[in-house]
């Protein structure tokens, strides 16, 4: 007979000392969909496979870091950075991946359990993985009707990663050191729960001998697991005196709005607004600068760690000075493409004239936890500026930058095409210059019906695909 996890809560009530002593900044709810450990018959199932960051949209392993620094402000030492909270959890020596809900305690002060027997649960009143201290996630081993997510923890070794997808799209990677089978009456307390110290994890669930008469295992499974430095693909970004987490942003393509119409100087334009939101885990940072005698700046991007130093990265484009009707200043190029293909082949027919993106917090798109009170990037990107050799550019986190329908660019030339059906596709950061935490969002399109009748509408809205509930869909169908 199966049962379901059991913690001993005086486990928890030993830990009060870690908990008391948790920094102020770190958020100790205890809400979340959990409840009390009991022997039911809730369904194994099988451990989800939907993924915080797929393979298909992570950024490149192969993304190179040369010529990347670590900047360390001036006074800079280690500080534990509130991280968002844990999503997904993956490890690949034993094929899990499974989401992550959050736990607090019961009122005897027990740690609560997850409901569901597929999904692991992370101890919220505890560090969330990656900030400083032992992060700890809990487990079902088995259920009545069969395996639970952690059923095979035993079969990990020292050495093997663990990945734990935080909210935003970064991933905080674990390494194994050691592993224990301990009774419920010794648990060791003190070693899991770890308020202070190097960034580590916690993986706990049951063991032993199943006692029918208590409906709990008499012993606990712990596997302890230090944080490495280093992430695939971002490995300059190790800061060197203290292992840290890049916080990512992530830009996602909003749909394609306003359409409009309208002949100039005998050719037909389809105008459109276009947005783009960031809802990763740190902000998008630019910092421009002109060499000696050069037109236009040199982009780096520049990304903040968990624990305070920024990784400043080359290659993120290049930012041009603007003359326009509109007006006149520095714009990131590239940033925003725009295409028109045809139904249903997708043959490009059309593509836009757009100069590039004036970055900055236009619109908070996104309420998410980390999300600035206020906006942060205000920048009119050197409006009237062409002498500026320097200049830094944005989206923080939460925020978006759009702009209007034939702004700047903001159209497609739609001269001499049949009627009929096309897409109408937005892409950001289509070159993958800039680094994100996901590419899965980057484009966004509008099936469209164009009509040369008079007196119909001249075009017609047929179906969307938003990146905001289809990531990695979106561009798929296009292929």
């Amino acid at each position: 007979m199966a049962a379901a996890l059991g913690l001993l809560g005086v486990a928890l009530l030993l830990a009060a000392g870690f908990l008391a002593s948790r920094p102020a900044t770190m958020r100790a709810s205890t809400e979340g969909a959990s409840q009390r450990a009991t022997v039911s018959s809730f369904p194994a199932g099988t451990v989800s496979s939907a993924p915080v960051v797929s393979s298909s949209s992570a950024p490149a392993s192969g993304l190179s870091t040369r010529g990347t620094r670590i900047i360390r402000p001036r006074g800079w030492h280690p500080v534990g950075w509130q991280l968002p909270d844990p999503l997904q959890l993956r490890i690949p020596a034993i094929g899990l991946s499974a989401p992550i809900i959050p736990l607090g305690r019961n009122s005897d002060g027990s740690i609560e359990v997850p409901a569901s027997f597929s999904k692991v649960g992370w101890f919220k009143p505890g560090p969330e993985p990656g900030e400083r201290g032992a992060a700890v996630i809990v487990g079902h081993f088995d259920a009545k009707s069969g395996p639970g997510v952690f059923y095979r923890l035993r079969a990990l070794r020292k050495g093997d990663v663990i990945t734990v997808g935080v909210r935003g799209g970064s991933l905080v990677r674990f390494e194994v050191e050691s592993t224990m089978a301990v009774k419920k009456t010794a648990f060791p307390t003190s070693r899991v729960y770890v308020s202070g110290g190097r960034p580590a994890l916690r993986l706990v669930t049951c063991d032993g001998t199943f006692d029918s008469s208590t409906g709990h295992y008499v012993d606990n499974y712990v596997v302890f697991a230090r944080m490495l430095g280093r992430t695939p693909g971002l490995g300059a970004l190790d800061s060197g005196r203290s292992a840290a987490v890049p916080l990512l942003p992530d830009l996602r393509q909003e749909l394609p709005r306003s359409l409009d119409v309208r002949q100039v100087n005998g050719r037909f334009h389809l105008g459109f607004a276009s947005a783009a939101t960031n809802v990763g885990a740190g902000p998008l940072v630019i910092h421009g600068r002109r060499p000696p005698g050069g037109a236009r700046m040199l982009a780096r991007q520049q990304i903040q760690l968990s624990n305070g130093a920024i990784a400043d990265m080359p290659g993120a484009g290049r930012l041009g000075y603007v003359i326009s009707p509109d007006h006149q200043h520095w714009h990131l190029e590239p940033f925003m493409t725009y295409e028109l293909r045809r139904y249903p082949d997708s043959k490009l027919v059309g593509h836009d004239r757009k100069t590039g993106f004036c970055l900055g917090d236009r619109y908070l798109g996104a309420p998410l936890p980390q999300a600035p009170r206020g906006k942060v990037f205000r920048t009119n990107c050197g409006r009237g500026m062409r002498q500026l050799r320097h200049i830094v550019e944005g989206i923080s986190v939460g925020y978006g930058d759009d702009y209007a329908a034939n702004l700047e660019g903001q159209y497609v030339d739609i001269t001499g095409l049949p009627a009929g059906r096309y897409y109408l596709v937005h892409r950001v950061n289509s070159s993958h210059a800039l680094v994100e935490a996901s590419y899965g969002n980057n484009v966004s399109w509008l099936l469209l019906r164009l009509s040369w009748k008079a007196g119909s509408r001249p075009v017609r809205v047929i179906a969307t695909c938003s990146a905001a509930t289809q990531p990695n869909r979106c561009s798929a169908v296009l292929h």
